[in-house]
């Protein structure tokens, strides 16, 4: 079995090369901004140079929980940007900042790729890509993969060729083995830290007739948003090996993910030769599809966010202080001064006090007193 009949642009067949480990290279204030280049994805669509950090937060992935990566909740920014106002009520609940729905950073990625390969864009569509349930960059994802890659094989002609899509960690892993002893042929959307990860994607979703996997993963929603109907097909048990100390996140009753797995499990258990309706609202839902911006409003909400990070708004006055030019002064002092800053809001008159909890959250503090 061969790729010969696939044109693919960003060298994903290159897996050894693309999947290596590395650095991750940024401008981004927030590092995590730019995980599978979803900011650079952002700026290029918006014609910001992208030496230029993002004043907001960005969730590099769509999140199907009451949950916030601790990382973002505690970024040095006083926005965020957000997949859908649902999310972002959540998010702002959590973090104590702003939030403006902007939709997922792949529908963006998806407008650049049709900008940058208008021929590609409506080519045909063959075959099956793979998506094996994956590990993350700190917890590994195990089942049989031998026995996944025969139940792959036993699928009907019109699901042939198969090709497995393997995540660069997986491929670290050496996860991707028992597919290309079985013949199946292996490629890659890269390292997280690539900045075309997701033009990647969108390149190898435009390409093959149907997407599988054999559990929840962003991929579903991806390849469905992509025009790829996508189906489950079952593995053996799948464990985790999960860190002790990220144990807490991982093993906690979250009944929103339970809710969207069992949606999307109903929703996508048998083949489809079309996308149906209800699994394409189901994925425009969880990726905000309606909060995708057009070119000059995204250009606005990222220079809105960088004015919003100079000047904070005074609370119910209405009006931009220069008086305090936060949080952009504060990521230039220490923690031993912000401290001291939220204590002085704490120690001063009645009406100080009253307000310190809004001041601290307009200023992207943690309650310090």
């Amino acid at each position: 079995m061969t790729l010969s009949s696939y044109r693919f642009q960003y060298r994903q067949t290159e897996i050894e090369a693309i999947c290596a480990d590395r650095e991750l290279s940024t401008p981004e204030i927030h590092f995590a901004n730019d995980f599978y280049g979803q900011a650079s994805i952002l700026k290029r669509f918006a014609g910001i140079p992208e030496k230029r950090p993002l004043k907001a937060v960005l969730e590099h992935a769509p999140l199907f929980s009451r949950y916030m990566w601790d990382q973002d909740r505690d970024a040095d920014l006083a926005l965020n940007f957000s997949v859908s106002e649902q999310r972002g009520r959540m998010i702002s609940d959590i973090s104590g900042k702003r939030s403006i729905p902007i939709g997922f950073g792949y529908y963006y990625a998806m407008e650049l790729y049709r900008q940058l390969h208008a021929e590609e864009s409506t080519g045909h569509r063959n075959g099956s890509v793979v998506f094996p349930f994956k590990s993350t960059h700190a917890i590994k994802t195990n089942f049989d993969h031998q026995d996944y890659a025969q139940r792959l094989l036993a699928l009907p002609a019109k699901f042939q060729p198969v090709v497995c899509c393997i995540f660069w960690k997986d491929f670290l892993h050496g996860s991707h083995i028992p597919y290309q002893d079985a013949g199946i042929p292996v490629i890659s959307a890269g390292h997280m830290f690539d900045s075309n990860f997701l033009l990647a994607f969108v390149d190898i979703c435009k390409q093959f007739k149907y997407a599988i996997s054999n559990e929840l993963g962003s991929y579903v929603f991806l390849s469905v948003a992509t025009g790829c109907p996508f189906f489950y097909l079952d593995s053996s048990e799948i464990t985790r090996d999960i860190p002790v100390e990220l144990s807490s996140n991982y093993c906690r009753n979250d009944t929103d993910f339970e809710s969207v797995n069992e949606n999307s499990k109903a929703l996508f258990a048998k083949p489809t030769d079309v996308i149906r309706p209800e699994q394409q609202q189901f994925v425009d839902q969880i990726l905000g599809k309606d909060f995708v911006q057009p070119r000059d409003e995204l250009l606005r909400l990222v220079r809105f966010a960088e004015r919003y990070d100079r000047f904070v708004p005074l609370p119910n006055r209405g009006i931009r202080s220069r008086i305090l030019p936060l949080p952009a002064y504060a990521r230039r002092k220490t923690k031993k001064l912000k401290t001291k800053f939220v204590r002085y809001l704490n120690g001063r008159t009645a009406s100080l006090q009253r307000k310190r909890k809004s001041l601290a959250k307009w200023f992207g503090f943690r309650d310090a007193a």
